[in-house]
């Protein structure tokens, strides 16, 4: 007998437990009577005891009729349904079918035939279409895939057109969607079908991501449903991809070298490649070959050169080309600027040559030995006296003379005028530094140094050597290649034990004294360092790894975020401002990646777009705010979720669709009708309610029957 008995609503054979109470009631309410011996009846005996073996006959049968009433009414109303989920398609009752055909990105992967997973989910798709002509009269059709943008096709309406929609998969856009959209048509349809028995047949390659985006029961309610997932007979496969690649996190400096974070993964079996950066036409680097592990994601870094100031798009790839070859290109914008502004301010006297702590402060910054085409920062030395002129030329120049990291030396005393105009760089996003200087008895910096501490600090000598800890609440705790600076010894500090309320301590020396403490004002920081990197003070200066990063750390931090480009994912619905578009009004969207180049027009607000970015397609985007000549580009890539390959357990798949009988399957459905037999005709068609209420019809009369029947009346004996 083929296919499975189920119950709708199986929490009500619970009630199948009232059987029990004709049996309670029987043991509870039956009689027993005392015996007493009469000598004179001992010939009855025989007749009495014949009697009481037809009366428990008739009790227990009773007792059986009883109970199995009860049985059959609990299962009555738990709904018995017949389902049959390994049903082949071309049944003996109309058949209502979705046909879902999964053309995601993912079904690009060639097979050892050579033909991509969608080559052949299209032709099990026609197969089936075709077969569809055989079902019984009455019987529909529908076919959809996640791609399609106009309604399903119904088969049995227009075989022709359905055909030709799915030939037509193979040759549609590339996209990411998962199966989401396409169940939801799916559902809707079958809700409304007349027909009683419903399939969905879902072709797809049978990795889990597809499945990513799917509700949680999105098929629960669907009366009389099987689903089919058809996935291609079962095959090693094999991916290796660029799942992830990003640029710094701040606007790099145009003369400084690039460093790309990029992540490869392979699955299957593990992959050899070459990993090549290029803009346009021209290589940038090329790194290899690098071996990645299956199942162990490798991290490599990939330097470019510098690259001029502006946005630049990159593109990554893999050679040689994989079995999958969308994930073996990724896009990535970046934005390079002029090198940042850094200001050491000193005092006239000594001049700062002369001053050891500025000189290393110099050099670590700005290199003498390097060319100023190789300078990473330009630095500018000035005197107290030349402060006032500078800050009138950053503000009349809108902020681009603006320094990011403004190094102030001990005595440098500074005007209320200037004070107040380096206290309104700090709330645009400079640094201020206090460094002690070697020429200084009693660091001191009149003006800034009060914002910080309230006591004037105290220089001491220390007996043995400390060294510096970074806390772990402090921003700089996480950051790479400070930990140099934590290894300098320290044999001359500022004593600083008293402090201003919002003044925090981001480093301590071994005794807990604060070593590094700072205050945010607005988008930027005042900050002080208790130790000078004179060797007579520290070995700041001879092991220079720790300040060198720690200083360049604090340029780059200041500098404008990446501001004008972005990096989103293909499919994401997403109005994602670009700060670097100024204004509101029209603009064009144009998809550099594509010959001829595709565009579109939006409306902005503020640099937001008042409907999603295009983000259909992988490439590099450009956005051209009208009127206000300002410029941004962002990225698509695919999600990386589409280059793992990972099987979706059959499982988990009842769970995710909140039915029982879904279920996988390796190849094509059979197509072929069959003899399911009287028995089998009568289950597949429904009739398990009307079996049922049969039997029971067929217990109450005979209850009935054996309940009337009376046992006969004993003959009266006489005398003589």
């Amino acid at each position: 007998m083929p296919g499975t008995l189920i119950f709708l609503q199986p929490a009500l054979l619970t009630g199948a437990a009232a059987a029990a109470l004709p049996v309670l009631i029987h043991l509870l309410l039956r009689p027993r009577p005392r015996r007493t011996r009469f000598p004179t009846l001992s010939l009855m005996r025989g007749v009495v005891v014949s009697g009481q073996r037809a009366s428990r006959l008739r009790n227990v049968a009773l007792l059986v009729l009883r109970a199995s009433m009860l049985m059959l009414i609990a299962a009555l109303l738990a709904g018995p349904t017949w389902t049959d989920p390994t049903a082949e398609f071309g049944a003996t009752e109309p058949l209502a079918c979705v046909v879902i055909v999964d053309d995601s990105i993912s079904m690009q992967y060639r097979a050892g035939d050579d033909r991509t997973r969608l080559d052949w989910a299209a032709a099990a798709a026609l197969e089936l279409v075709e077969q569809a002509a055989n079902w019984p009269r009455q019987s529909a059709l529908a076919v959809t895939s996640p791609g399609m943008d106009k309604p399903p096709i119904a088969v049995s309406e227009d075989r022709a057109a359905a055909a030709a929609t799915i030939r037509d998969l193979v040759r549609a856009a590339d996209h990411a969607r998962g199966l989401d959209a396409a169940l939801r048509v799916g559902a809707e349809l079958l809700r409304a079908a007349p027909q009683r028995a419903r399939r969905i047949v879902v072709f797809t390659d049978g990795c889990a991501h597809a499945w990513r985006d799917v509700t949680p029961g999105i098929l629960a309610g669907i009366d009389h449903l099987c689903v089919h997932v058809v996935v291609p007979p079962e095959e090693p496969t094999s991916n290796l991809a660029i799942v992830e690649a990003a640029g710094p996190p701040w606007v790099p400096p145009a003369t400084a070298a690039i460093p790309l974070q990029i992540t490869l993964a392979a699955e299957g079996r593990d992959g050899d490649c070459w990993l090549v950066a290029r803009e346009g036409g021209q290589t940038l680097s090329r790194r290899g070959p690098l071996r990645v592990a299956a199942g162990h994601p490798v991290e490599v870094e990939l330097e470019l050169p510098p690259l001029s100031a502006g946005m630049h798009a990159i593109t990554l790839q893999i050679e040689p080309a994989d079995r999958l070859t969308f994930d073996d290109v990724r896009y990535v914008v970046l934005q390079t600027r002029p090198p940042p502004l850094a200001w050491l301010v000193a005092p006239a006297e000594p001049p700062v040559d002369q001053d050891l702590s500025a000189t290393i402060v110099m050099n670590l910054l700005a290199p003498a030995a390097l060319p100023p085409q190789q300078q990473l920062v330009r630095l500018q030395a000035w005197t107290p006296h030349d402060v006032s002129s500078r800050l009138i030329a950053a503000e009349a120049t809108a902020g681009e003379e603006s320094p990011a990291l403004v190094v102030v030396l001990p005595e440098a005393r500074l005007a209320a005028t200037e004070l107040a105009g380096l206290l309104r760089l700090i709330e645009l996003g400079t640094t201020v530094l206090l460094v002690p200087g070697s020429a200084a008895q009693a660091p001191d910096w009149p003006g800034l140094r009060e914002l910080l501490s309230p006591s004037t600090p105290e220089a001491e000598f220390l007996a043995s050597p400390t060294v510096i800890r970074w806390l772990s609440e402090s921003p700089f705790n996480d950051e790479e290649g400070l930990e140099e600076l934590t290894k300098c010894a320290v044999r001359r500090r500022l004593r600083l034990t008293e402090l201003t309320t919002g003044t925090l301590v981001y480093a301590r020396f071994s005794d807990d004294l604060p070593a590094i403490l700072g205050q945010t004002r607005g988008a930027g920081r005042l900050v002080l360092l208790a130790t000078a990197p004179d060797p007579g003070w520290s070995d700041l200066g001879i092991r220079a790894g720790g300040l060198l990063t720690w200083l360049h750390l604090l340029v780059a931090r200041q500098q404008a975020t990446r501001e004008a480009v972005a990096d989103i994912a293909a499919g994401t619905q997403t109005q994602q401002p670009l700060p670097g578009l100024s204004g509101s009004g029209l603009a064009t969207v144009t998809y550099e990646s594509k010959t001829p180049t595709q565009s579109w027009w939006v409306r902005l607000a503020d640099g937001k777009p008042e409907r999603p970015w295009p983000a259909d397609q992988p490439g590099v985007y450009r956005v051209e705010a009208m009127g206000t000549e300002t410029t941004a580009r962002y990225v698509v890539n695919w999600p990386a979720e589409e280059s793992r390959l990972a099987p979706l357990s059959p499982e988990a798949l009842p769970r995710l669709l909140g039915i029982r009988n879904a279920r996988l399957d390796f190849g094509v459905p059979a197509a072929g009708t069959r003899s399911v037999g009287l028995v089998g005709r009568l289950l597949t068609s429904g009739a398990a309610r009307k079996v049922l209420a049969g039997m029971l019809l067929l217990a109450f009369v005979l209850e009935l029957w054996l309940a009337s029947r009376r046992r006969p009346a004993a003959t009266p004996m006489t005398n003589g």
